[in-house]
């Protein structure tokens, strides 16, 4: 039996998101991005399938 897909739009990563880090830790996946919309910052983001 096949597990239900799940379907991402883009832009995942809502905003502008250039050079994403990406790192699987067990069960989750870490993306870091770069941000310059209000300042100067590294947004972490943390999803189990990628998609939310």
């Amino acid at each position: 039996m096949t597990e239900p897909r799940t379907v991402a739009h883009n832009p995942v990563i809502r905003g502008l998101a250039p050079d994403p880090s990406l790192v699987r830790v067990g069960e989750w996946y870490y993306v870091a991005t770069s941000s310059f919309e209000w300042f100067p910052t590294i947004p972490l983001h943390r999803s189990r399938d990628l998609a939310h």
